[in-house]
């Protein structure tokens, strides 16, 4: 049997990857694939649902398993969070005021919150940022970071593999290979070709799409989330050691990031025309 006639599956878990992998009911499923695909066996494969997704609640634990056939859930509801650098906040109205936020790329960066949510919410799906943004230096990294906090104020952080206290999502991108291809990126998902690097003019704005690892997460009512632009990799205020937020997964190579060209002052630019938002896959309420 080809790759192009086989199903396609996708399953999205919690907790440690090495871990999850290992369970037995995991373990289980796996052997039920490669029956299917290696040993031709019908054991029923195809009418499993393709997608499958743990959404996560406080306490690192699942509230549900959302099962589909497409991914993004067909359900989702593609809501934009503006970012307002006058007030460090993200919310659903564009703010009209022009701001802007400096800071210095190798330092704890600028942090935007939403305001408590008012009702349950499950936030499940793709994660995109589109920022306005400016630097000293010929290039910028963008270290994206979002964080959950409950209704007590307290983070929820996720063992990951293998940061055991992890926050909810992380997203990366060097400004220079911004460029994307239109045809293969969407309005969720940025694609880039990466074939060619496109310098910065110091001051002068550019307009970035920021690729932000999928979610599944469930906030209870009176949590709010966080995002965090820095040009470093994100490190929890207090933590020691290795496991700091990214664990061994660093970009600290100084042949990858000289001084000279990831060590200026980076602005991260909101309102007017540069309307920065985080677009979140919110679904509907249940």
């Amino acid at each position: 049997m080809g790759i192009a006639s086989r199903k396609k599956w996708l399953k999205v878990q919690s907790g440690s990857y090495f871990h999850t992998f290992l369970q037995p009911q995991n373990v289980a499923m796996q052997k039920r694939f490669f029956d299917r695909y290696l040993k031709s066996i019908d054991n029923g494969w195809e009418n499993e649902p393709p997608i499958e997704v743990e959404i996560r609640a406080p306490g690192d634990t699942v509230k549900r398993v959302a099962r589909s056939t497409a991914w993004p859930l067909p359900e989702t509801q593609w809501t934009r969070f503006f970012l307002d650098a006058a007030n460090k906040t993200l919310g659903p109205g564009q703010p009209h005021n022009i701001a802007s936020a400096t800071y210095p790329a190798l330092s704890e960066g600028v942090t935007f919150s939403t305001a408590p949510w008012g009702h349950d919410v499950e936030i499940v799906g793709p994660v995109k940022a589109k920022l306005f943004v400016s630097s000293s230096t010929r290039d910028m990294d963008i270290f994206a970071t979002v964080c959950a906090f409950d209704p007590q104020g307290e983070e929820m952080t996720f063992i990951a593999a293998p940061e055991p206290k992890s926050p909810v999502t992380q997203g990366w991108l060097r400004v220079s290979q911004r460029k994307l291809d239109p045809l293969r990126s969407t309005e969720y998902l940025p694609y880039y070709p990466h074939d060619e690097r496109q310098p910065l003019e110091s001051g002068e704005i550019y307009e970035v799409d920021l690729e932000i690892w999928p979610m599944g997460l469930a906030l209870p009512k009176g949590s709010r989330l966080t995002l965090t632009i820095q040009g470093k990799d994100f490190e929890r205020p207090g933590a020691t050691g290795p496991l700091r937020g990214v664990a061994w997964f660093t970009h600290d190579d100084p042949t990858d990031r000289p001084l000279e060209l990831f060590a200026g002052t980076n602005t991260l630019h909101t309102g007017g025309q540069h309307q920065s938002y985080l677009l979140l896959p919110m679904l509907p309420m249940r």
